[in-house]
């Protein structure tokens, strides 16, 4: 008889379908707990574990809280930048401000 340590290391993980990973981390995003998308996953796909797609929808969301944080507030000046100019283009000048002093919080 093998030890689990060994067996373990013969075990490959399962092979997950990604668009039924994007639908758990979706559920998850919504608010859904464990209990709620381990049910939601029973009517959807009946045959099939949820806790390996489970475990896979956190660890993309681990791996989104894994990015630099330099990126992220580039990234919240692009797009308040961006917000900032479509404000203006239809003409909510509060909007705009708004934006503006977001901009301005951002660096400090």
């Amino acid at each position: 008889m093998t030890s689990l340590s060994t067996s373990k290391k013969n075990c490959k993980p399962p092979v997950l379908d990604n668009t039924q990973v994007y639908q758990v981390y979706q559920w998850i995003l919504q608010g859904a707990n464990e209990h709620d998308v381990c049910e939601a996953a029973l009517v959807q796909w009946p045959d099939i574990d949820a806790r390996p797609l489970i475990l896979a929808a956190v660890q993309t969301l681990r791996d989104a809280g894994a990015v630099d944080r330099e990126v992220v507030l580039g990234w919240c000046v692009e797009a308040t930048r961006d917000l900032y100019r479509r404000m203006l283009d239809i003409g909510d000048h509060a909007g705009a401000l708004k934006a503006v002093r977001q901009l301005a919080n951002l660096t400090q």
